[in-house]
């Protein structure tokens, strides 16, 4: 099994929320702090390179816009820096919210340039993006977006397999030469992963092409359940084996000798994390057009939505978040190293989820808390999921050069 620390890159002071707070789309430009977000950046950089340097198969970032939640507008740049960071671990960019450039070539010349700079580490993560971001920020029209992300998707598939410069015409995107330079390191491209919060549309185009799916989820891992019945059903009907290393999922993960030291050392970052970072407008969920019919027929509920609810397990009228609630909802992996590694291999061993995004940099969590996390997580954890469908399965969708010192 795969680990990934994925790093979201929140704001980490945020002002106590209000009835009109909301940290993504409308954030408050005066509580932005330059120098605050400077030295954040640098602290999570560090974390990336700590998290390479003490054994995680791979580092994650991602993309999100007018956002506290996540300070990543373009992921392709922390990719780049990551690639320099890091020796030996795949660089998991999940990913490039395709229907939101233009033109859309830009996405296959940065993640070649990103595949070349890392030595052939790169994974490319292909992403629908929230309403957030693409309707309401990036202005987009809900009902477009998915056919902007398919034809986007063709677009820079062919602009990484094509021998020879070619036209492109179609109903967004119309280009005379298409001929990125530089070409990826991978052959024919790198990997290609579509996370998302759960549609059948995607499941399809992933059974289709061969890709890997991951969940990137806020809520508690234990609604996996409708969400996997789902995604499993969609494989066997395009005649895909069931594949562990064809899902992935992200989850909150946090280490300490004994559940007590966990609380100790986690549960102010909980709080911060559940309800400021993640505390939005709802009505920023659900443009109309954006969800498709066989989504909402399917009853699988936007990932984002449930999160936008906020304080979804703040201890009643305080406002506050419960730590020992997060962890028996599910929300937060949280416990001694055999704790969290019974957990997840009963999660992932049931769900035949064969890569996993670790979020273990909660919020406003500092520099020394978070290598604390890494460190027992990599060291104590790690080496005994690792093995996990090893012996019955091949990674096909892992960067060709991971693992191998640059």
């Amino acid at each position: 099994m795969r680990s990934i620390f994925l790093t979201l890159m929140s704001y980490p002071k945020l002002p106590e929320p209000d009835d009109d707070f909301s940290s993504w789309v409308t954030p408050q430009s005066k509580w932005f702090d330059a120098r605050v977000a400077n030295a954040a950046y640098h602290q999570y950089l560090t974390e990336i390179r700590y998290a390479d340097e003490l054994g995680f198969d791979g580092v994650g970032v991602n993309e999100h816009h007018s956002s506290a939640l996540t300070m990543m507008p373009s992921p392709n740049l922390m990719a780049a820096a990551a690639a320099r960071e890091t020796k030996q671990a795949a660089i998991a960019l999940l990913g490039n919210t395709l229907a939101s450039y233009n033109p859309v070539t830009r996405v296959a010349e940065e993640m070649a340039m990103i595949d070349v700079l890392s030595g052939g580490r790169l994974i490319s993560g292909f992403i629908l993006g929230t309403p957030m971001d693409t309707a309401y920020v990036n202005g987009l029209n809900p009902s477009e977006i998915r056919q902007r992300f398919l034809e986007a998707h063709d677009l820079i598939v062919r602009a990484w397999t094509e021998e020879q410069p070619f036209e492109f015409n179609g109903r967004f995107n119309q280009l005379r030469y298409v001929n990125p330079w530089p070409r990826p390191f991978q052959d024919p491209h790198p990997p290609i992963w579509m996370p998302a919060g759960g549609s059948p549309e995607t499941w399809n185009l992933v059974a289709k092409m061969n890709y890997a799916y991951a969940y990137l989820t806020f809520g508690s891992i234990q609604k996996l359940d409708k969400l996997n019945a789902g995604f499993w059903a969609t494989m066997k009907e395009h005649g895909r084996d069931p594949n562990p290393f064809a899902l992935g999922a992200s989850m909150f993960i946090l280490v300490g000798d004994s559940m007590k030291e966990c609380e100790d050392l986690y549960a102010e970052h909980v709080d911060y994390f559940f309800t400021r970072c993640l505390k939005w407008d709802p009505r920023f969920t659900g443009p109309p057009g954006y969800l498709t019919e066989a989504t909402m027929r399917l009853a699988i509920k936007s990932a984002m939505a449930e999160a936008a609810k906020g304080q979804f397990l703040a201890d009643a009228g305080s406002g506050r978040m419960n730590f020992r609630a997060a962890v028996e909802s599910g929300a937060v992996i949280a416990g001694s190293p055999e704790e969290v590694t019974e957990t997840l291999t009963k999660i992932c061993t049931e769900n035949k989820i064969g890569n996993v995004a670790c979020l273990m940099a909660l919020g406003n969590m500092s520099e020394e808390t978070t290598k604390y996390n890494i460190k027992m997580y990599a060291e104590k954890v790690l080496p005994n999921i690792r093995p996990l469908f090893e012996d019955e399965w091949e990674h096909q969708w892992w960067p060709t050069h991971a693992g191998v010192t640059k």
